[in-house]
């Protein structure tokens, strides 16, 4: 090691030795600082205990004040309360005796008062009772006097009435004997109309195929002469017979008439079907006794019912019960249908059970009147229809079936003295338009049935529905096979 570094390595040793030296007399102010600290912090620490000693034995002479102040308080609200209870009582005697010497006094003050009063009034009643008495004597002398002299009034009048009696009986015993007389004739008449009619029929239906030129009557007659022959000799009596009109520009059978006279089936004993297309039906397993298809083709309701009625008239009268349909309706909520069906057939309530005539719907445009593609006739109402459509004859034309028939025979009826009854009416309507399709929602919901010229817009557009409300209805009632296959065949969208 040379000398220069030795040099350095003890200036370096003895730079340390003095910093050692600054430092261990520095740590020794900081000891002496600290033990000055540590007495000064001893001393305060005494000061304050001795302070806290001072407040707790401060604080205990104050809680000692306070049990005494407390105490003292108790004592002085017992005896007060004491002493006001005492003069309660001494209060409440004093009210007590005082309100019972004004009562006695109130008592004696309301006896004389009531005493006094009671001696008014019986005399008030005494001179009432006297008023009254002279008032009803001088009443029951006049009242007997009136009743004298209305008593000879009534008797004159009696004696009167008498006389015009006799008068009355013997008018009404002459036109009872001219009205018997004139029923006879007109019975001798019918009977007679009757026995030519069939006599006609019976003469001319044989030469009925040798004729070039036969009309539309004459020739439905030919065609059916031998199934009206069965239907005669099945008789109608005590039957309930359906006629059903049936019409198709296609010469063919839709699903949906299957299923109207599906659901009426059980409801008659006899179906009479009116069709321009016989062989076209295929009745799933049909009963051929009560099933008759009669080749009908004159683009008339009316006019189908007519020549039916008047050849079969003599047996038809006989039936318990009379229903004329038309094929213009939809059966779409099948369960609605059979309850609209159970209450026009089956019901007891008052205005169903009581009707001689019953339809589906009622309307009262232009007059009152049953919508005639439903319409049924019981009892007594059965010959009255009977003898409407050998009065009437067959309509000429469409306004004239409407005017006769659809509008007429309900009133013919009514005024017969026979009463109606529909499931559905538009007599609420300020102006009453065509129920059918002015009400086409409430008649489906109460009847489950939509005449199909809604469906095909044969309606004013005002009244038809609407493609949104057939679609509607359709997914509603998909489940009928029947309206769906209805829908299709017209090519009307579901979607």
């Amino acid at each position: 090691m040379t000398a220069k570094e030795e040099r350095a390595i003890k200036l370096e040793i003895h730079r340390m030795n003095r910093a050692q030296t600054e430092m261990i007399a520095r740590n020794a102010a900081l000891e002496a600082e600290c033990a000055r600290l540590r007495g000064a912090l001893r001393h305060e620490s005494e000061k304050h205990a001795a302070m806290g000693e001072a407040v707790l034995q401060q604080c205990s002479a104050y809680q000692r004040a306070e049990r005494e102040l407390v105490e003292t308080m108790q004592r002085d609200r017992e005896a007060m309360m004491k002493q006001m209870q005492q003069d309660a009582a001494a209060q409440r005697k004093d009210n007590t005796d005082e309100l019972i010497a004004m009562k006695r006094a109130l008592d004696a003050h309301y006896a004389e008062l009531i005493d006094s009063k009671g001696k008014e009034l019986d005399a008030a009643r005494r001179e009432f009772e006297k008023e009254c008495e002279q008032r009803l004597t001088a009443e029951r002398k006049e009242r007997a006097e009136r009743e004298q002299d209305q008593l000879l009034q009534f008797l004159a009048r009696m004696e009167e009435a008498n006389r015009v009696k006799v008068e009355i009986a013997q008018q009404l015993e002459d036109a009872n004997q001219k009205l018997a007389q004139g029923m006879r004739e007109r019975a001798e008449l019918l009977e007679i109309a009757d026995r030519r009619f069939e006599e006609y029929v019976k003469t001319h239906t044989a030469n009925l195929f040798k004729t070039i030129a036969f009309s539309e009557i004459s020739h439905a007659v030919a065609a059916n002469y031998a199934q009206t022959q069965l239907i005669y000799n099945l008789d109608f009596r005590d039957k309930r017979v359906l006629i059903f009109s049936h019409y198709s520009k296609a010469d063919e059978v839709e699903s949906y008439n299957y299923l109207t006279l599906e659901r009426l089936d059980e409801r008659f004993d006899l179906i009479i079907v009116l069709t321009n297309c016989p062989n076209r039906w295929d009745l799933p397993g049909p009963n051929y006794n009560k099933y008759h298809l009669l080749s009908y083709n004159f683009k008339s309701d009316f006019r189908n019912y007519g020549v039916f009625i008047m050849q079969t008239a003599r047996a038809l009268i006989r039936a318990s019960q009379v229903c004329l349909m038309n094929d213009s309706f939809v059966v779409v909520d099948v369960d609605a249908f059979g309850r609209c069906m159970k209450r026009l057939f089956e019901s007891t309530a008052a205005a169903a059970a009581a009707a001689d005539f019953a339809g589906i719907t009622s309307s009262h445009e232009g007059v009152y009147h049953l919508q005639s593609y439903f319409t049924v006739y019981n009892g007594r109402a059965v010959n009255a229809m009977v003898e409407y459509f050998k009065l009437r004859g067959l309509p000429i034309n469409h306004q004239a079936a409407i005017s006769d028939y659809e509008l007429g025979m309900t009133a013919h009826l009514v005024q017969q003295g026979l009463a109606p009854f529909a499931m559905v009416s538009n007599q609420e309507m300020p102006f009453p338009l065509n129920t059918t399709y002015c009400k086409w929602s409430a008649v489906l919901q109460q009847t489950g049935i939509v005449k199909r010229q809604h469906f095909l817009k044969q309606y004013p557009a005002r009244f038809s529905m609407t493609d949104l409300s057939i679609a509607l209805i359709a997914d509603k009632f998909s489940q009928n096979a029947h309206f769906i296959h209805f829908l299709k065949y017209h090519g009307i969208q579901l979607d």
